[in-house]
């Protein structure tokens, strides 16, 4: 292994720039190689509240629970709201901004609203669905904007922020309905969950998103991973569940399989003393989910119809198309593979629909003869139905669980290899889905017993809420990723290590020296408890330096030497600004005023939470058991612009 003490830091300001490679420089040394040590419990400060609410933001449908300090065993949901009852404590993943950039409706209202507007009002509202999963990108940023399905374009942080603030007044009233008192933002205790595939960039950006809306305050707000949470509703799960989960108890292990419209997360957690839990393997996530079907059926459609016609349907007509696609909706989610094979699901034509397509001068029995209908699709001229084969319906649905049954079986592997999971709990919207538990069981068992649980689409608001009573009671995780930063290292000490061709090098006080070498912090899979901390010390490169810039970079390899190789991208940044040392009123030997007046910084990183967390303390040499405290975040978003 490379020897620390030969490694200096250059993320500190940023890459020096080539004209200044041999100029004398100082060049901060790196001090400790992964000092890791526990803090006390007590460090770990959780907000004093009454009320834990918990607010839910889905691909498809968004909702809210909450749950009273003083009444831990009962968790709430949002009032009833839905049209139907799959859709009960949840409202569709709708918003409607007016043309001033104002928030006017979410969900159904949302919804009618829209359709009501004529096409020409139309064009100057923002009207947007199914756009949570945008935010999983790699170079997300806060200037980041979002397509409505109208064509406008709008920041994506105004459009998270409005729903976010829309279910947080919501709850607000709702829990104030049963208050003889008004509530404070003080009462609360908010979370936020977000998918596990989501990368450190897009959890800040949901965390700011929820502070901008001005009820929450930063030390009461958590931000909690999907599956993780479910894993919570899933343990406490009573006697209504089959009679092996009564024997639930310390040790055991279980995969949470969290299935919805926008993606599919695994986690894996263990079963501790006290009622705690640790991971036993790196959450995954793929961007996979029920709505993809919608979308391939809607593909379908607009073949037959013809693009041109189907876009017009969609921004010119909208309550018809939204009326066609709600009632194949609601044939997806009644979809029983068991049924026989000339079973087939209808969609009955509203006369609505039927004048648009004449409109066009069109026949539609005359469309459905064509070559883009596939088998299994046909339209019955005498009723007005479209008919859909049970063949064409599974077809549907496996092209969307095929890949997701890849992925959790490449997952389950993994952990099997070295071990074995009691249970596998299946969640979420699309855990309804008979076909996707009948997939899945076909992965897991017999070695391992496959649960649904109750009301699995509600399982994550569930325990969301159970999430924020107990903040610590996951309390080791693993790595998502290989993090660590860029350093300079001497060339001796990297014998061992091939170069690669865009390796830089300097010339320091006669020495070689290797820029971009990956510094380590943490290991991708690596179990990192929620108290642990993982320590370096830095020197700034200059002595009166006002501001230090740490650039954090990550890969999804285990093994990585340079911040240059293939798959390594840089993530984050630290800022940080420096006190100023105050300078001798005379002139000194300048070796005496370098080892006097040097600043080092000390970092405390954190990987044991659901975001990766920094503190930063300020030490001179000449006082080291002393500093300051700087508070600091670490920056995925790049705000902070260096040269």
């Amino acid at each position: 292994m490379t020897n620390i003490n030969e490694f200096v830091i250059f993320s500190l300001v940023g890459y020096p720039k080539h004209s200044d490679l041999n100029e004398e420089v100082n060049f901060g040394e790196v001090f400790s190689d992964n000092d890791n040590h526990d803090l006390p419990m007590e460090t770990f400060q959780i907000s004093d509240a009454m009320i834990v609410v918990a607010i839910d933001v889905g691909t498809t449908f968004s909702g809210y629970s909450f749950v009273f300090t003083h009444d831990k065993s009962r968790v709430r949901y949002m009032r009833n709201s839905g049209k139907d009852s799959d859709s009960i404590h949840k409202v569709p993943t709708i918003l409607l901004i007016d043309p001033n950039k104002k928030f006017k409706a979410f969900g159904y209202e949302a919804q009618n609203y829209y359709n009501d507007l004529t096409p020409k009002e139309r064009k100057r509202w923002f009207y947007f669905e199914n756009f949570k999963m945008d935010l999983n990108v790699q170079t997300l940023n806060n200037s980041i904007k979002l397509i409505s399905t109208n064509g406008q374009t709008l920041k994506a942080k105004l459009v998270f922020t409005e729903v976010l603030k829309h279910l947080c007044l919501q709850a607000m009233m709702e829990i104030s309905d049963q208050l003889a008192f008004q509530l404070t933002k003080q009462d609360i205790r908010w979370v936020v969950t977000v998918p596990a595939l989501w990368n450190e960039s897009a959890k800040q950006f949901m965390r700011e998103a929820a502070l901008e809306t001005g009820l929450i305050i930063a030390n009461s707000l958590y931000i909690a991973l999907e599956p993780e949470v479910a894993s919570l509703y899933c343990r406490q799960l009573d006697c209504k569940m089959p009679s092996p989960l009564k024997a639930i108890e310390q040790g055991f292990k279980y995969a949470v399989i969290d299935a919805g419209g926008g993606s599919v997360d695994v986690t894996f957690h263990q079963i501790q003393s006290n009622g705690y839990m640790k991971e036993i393997y790196k959450s995954s996530g793929l961007q996979l989910g029920s709505f993809e079907i919608n979308k391939s059926f809607e593909q379908i459609l607009s073949k037959i119809f013809g693009l041109e016609i189907w876009l017009s349907l969609q921004r010119d007509h909208p309550s018809i198309y939204f009326e066609l696609m709600d009632k194949f909706e609601l044939r997806k989610r009644e979809f029983c593979w068991k049924k026989p094979t000339k079973q087939s699901y209808n969609l009955t034509l509203s006369f609505a629909f039927m004048q648009f397509i004449n409109s066009k001068k069109l026949k539609i029995e005359n469309l459905f003869r064509r070559k883009h209908c596939p088998n299994g699709l046909r339209y019955d001229h005498k009723l007005g139905i479209i008919r859909i084969g049970m063949n064409l319906m599974i077809q549907l649905f496996d092209n969307v669980i095929e890949p997701m049954r890849r992925h959790i079986k490449r997952q389950i592997n993994q952990v099997l290899e070295e071990d074995r999971l009691h249970f596998a709990f299946i969640v979420g919207g699309f855990a309804q889905s008979q076909l996707l538990r009948q997939r899945l069981k076909t992965v897991l068992e017999p070695e391992t017993l496959v649960v649904i649980p109750p009301s699995p689409h509600l399982a994550v608001m569930h325990g969301a809420a159970l999430y924020g009573l107990d903040p610590t009671i996951i309390r080791s995780r693993r790595a998502m990723r290989t993090y660590g930063i860029g350093v300079l290292a001497k060339m001796d000490s990297l014998k061992n290590i091939k170069s690669t061709k865009t390796q830089k090098t300097i010339i320091k006080n006669g020495e070689q020296w290797s820029c971009d070498v990956f510094d380590r912090f943490v290991t991708i899979n690596q179990e990192v408890g929620l108290f642990q901390t993982i320590t370096r010390r830095y020197k700034p490169v200059h002595h009166d330096q006002q501001f230090c810039i740490l650039h954090i970079y990550s890969t999804e390899r285990e093994s990585v030497h340079f911040v240059t190789e293939p798959d390594v991208i840089k993530c984050g940044s630290i800022y940080m600004e420096l006190e100023q040392l105050n300078q001798p009123n005379q002139t000194i030997n300048p070796a005496i005023e370098k080892l006097v007046y040097t600043r080092e910084i000390e970092a405390q990183m954190f990987f044991g939470e659901t975001q990766i967390k920094v503190q930063l303390v300020m030490v001179t040499i000449t006082d080291m058991k002393t500093g300051k405290l700087v508070t600091t975040e670490i920056d995925f978003l790049n705000s902070y612009k260096t040269s």
